[in-house]
């Protein structure tokens, strides 16, 4: 129900750093260190990006069994910017790296991850996991060129 309105609204521009600490609210981060490394970059997005930046801690909360350390932070990957989750958990089995994105998959509701790659694809955005199973997972949220601003 949440996100039957997932593309009904315009996208607009999102401040990445203030949109994540909104979430924190939300979340049960009591023992765990955030770092938001994230200065003056918005997104161009829609308007339940607050519920991807939701769903990966609290996927990471849920899932990363023993985590201490969660992180934002962004680079230049030529002309796009990557956005990267990091946290120190057990990581994703490389077998589960693509299947956490899919509808039905998981062990909670398995809806989290695929409507968090469906709310960011329709601004072009593209998300992936990255991480080395044991040390963390690790998303990569590639933004392209015309949808962010720094």
């Amino acid at each position: 129900r949440q996100y039957q309105d997932i593309g009904v609204h315009a996208a607009e521009w999102y401040d990445v750093q203030s949109t994540i600490r909104s979430v924190t609210e939300h979340l049960p981060l009591e023992g765990i260190s955030l770092s938001i490394n994230i200065d003056r970059l918005a997104i161009y997005a829609d308007p339940l990006i607050g519920k991807v930046f939701y769903n990966i801690m609290e996927n990471s909360l849920r899932h990363g069994e023993h985590v201490t350390r969660m992180s934002f932070d962004c680079r230049n990957a030529d002309s796009d910017i990557v956005i990267i989750f990091r946290d120190d958990g057990v990581g994703v089995p490389e077998d589960q790296k693509e299947k956490i994105f899919l509808q039905g998959f998981g062990k909670h509701t398995g809806l989290g991850m695929y409507l968090s790659r469906a709310i960011l694809s329709i601004t072009g955005i593209r998300i992936q996991e990255t991480g080395e199973p044991g040390k963390g997972a690790q998303f990569e949220m590639v933004v392209p060129p015309g949808a962010f601003r720094l």
